[in-house]
């Protein structure tokens, strides 16, 4: 007798296949719809392949040596060089690699204005002090 799939193990093997592994069990078009269903995703969504092979890559290193010549210029800055370099790429590209690769700008401290009473005291214990 045939095993029937359950909502929680279809889920199940669409979170394994999500995660890279592969199906244990191959569903027929007609599961795979009720899966997805199930899941609350599209099926288009379930065959999805992610198709990275590298373009990201030369973007990745110029950014990179860019940002270490450069430790005050911010990502918009750095976006504007690489297109005047002839790197066209999306300012959202960018965005994610500039965050991926750990560019965020370092915060400068800020300059604590001394009060005015301190001010006005060293003023004076200067004035009093023999020259």
């Amino acid at each position: 007798m045939k095993e029937r799939l359950t909502g929680e193990r279809i889920i199940g093997i669409l979170k394994e296949s999500e995660a890279g592994k592969k199906n244990i069990i191959p569903l027929p078009p007609a599961r795979h719809y009720r899966a997805c269903c199930l899941a609350g995703i599209a099926g288009s969504t379930f065959h999805y392949e992610v198709d990275d092979s590298g373009k990201d890559d030369t973007l990745r290193k110029r950014m990179r040596e860019l940002a270490a010549r450069n430790r005050r210029f911010g990502l918009p800055r750095l976006h504007a060089m690489l297109r005047a370099e002839g790197l066209e790429t999306n300012h959202k590209r960018s965005e994610r690699i500039y965050h991926e690769e750990g560019l965020s700008l370092r915060t400068k401290r800020r300059n604590r204005k001394m009060p005015a009473l301190r001010k006005i005291g060293r003023r004076s214990i200067a004035h009093f002090l023999p020259s």
